[in-house]
């Protein structure tokens, strides 16, 4: 008589690391697992052109603060099957969607733990080889660009690995990091905690969508008379161009922006 197959219905999400339990886990923290998972397991059933199967938390173990989804939706199986797989091969060829799902699968569990996914039975048996979430393989070249920054300078500091670091509190918002030489870190030093515009090439990754690798080319004071007079040089290039710039009204939008 062959034997009957395993029933592979459900999905083991576990957080797992040295002292991991279902008492260390806040209900935050479980909720943000849960919803992500779910997030992903959307995005795969999209992709397998199915609906969102509905999932139920059916058991808790508390060694490594594991957690067993369940489902009776017809879509879940396959989905759950592409989920393993998506982790398995760290989202290769999947859309950008998935692949920032399995990025912020792996960012909840944090230092020193790991998320874990598992193939399971209804009893909760491992019936498959266990998955530990990975960031995505960057798939694409991160680009270089060249950009003026404005903002005050806060800090300076040296790295463990003697790196010269300037820090810029952008006036648009965020903090920037660069890396300087000792002639601009020098003149950095007579600047600090003042208004100052910096020329700096960084680095763009079109994946995670996110700057680093900021390097500073040129640094110097940057006070309200200089925006006066860059917008008037602007105005002037401008007419040479045939387009009128009105300065006066352009500073008072700046002040004023309702």
């Amino acid at each position: 008589m062959p034997t009957k197959r395993p029933d592979l219905s459900d999905i083991e999400v576990a957080l797992v690391g040295r002292g991991v339990s279902l008492e260390t886990v806040s209900i935050g923290k479980l909720a943000e697992l849960l919803r992500v998972a779910q997030e992903l397991v959307a995005e795969l059933a999209a992709e397998l052109s199915a609906p969102t199967p509905t999932a139920s938390l059916i058991r808790l173990r508390n060694k490594s603060a594991a957690y067993q989804l369940h489902s009776t939706d017809k879509h879940w199986r396959p989905a759950a099957r592409r989920l393993t797989r998506a982790l398995r091969e760290r989202g290769k060829n999947e859309n950008p969607r998935v692949r920032d799902r399995i990025r912020a699968l792996y960012s909840i569990a944090g230092r020193d733990v790991r998320v874990r996914v598992t193939l399971v039975d209804k009893t909760g048996k491992a019936r498959g080889k266990e998955v530990i979430v990975e960031p995505p393989a960057t798939t694409e070249t991160p680009v270089s660009f060249s950009t003026t920054l404005y903002g005050r300078l806060v800090g300076l500091f040296e790295r463990a690995d003697g790196a010269l670091v300037v820090q810029l509190d952008r006036d648009d918002g965020g903090r920037v990091v660069l890396i300087a030489d000792e002639t601009l870190f020098e003149k950095a030093t007579s600047l600090l905690r003042k208004t100052v515009r910096a020329s700096a090439v960084g680095s763009w990754d079109p994946e995670t969508r996110e700057e680093s690798d900021w390097r500073l080319h040129a640094l110097e004071l940057w006070t309200e008379s200089d925006l006066v007079s860059t917008m008037k040089a602007v105005r002037d290039e401008l007419d040479s161009k045939g387009v009128k710039l009105d300065v006066e009204a352009a500073l008072r939008d700046l002040e004023d922006p309702s």
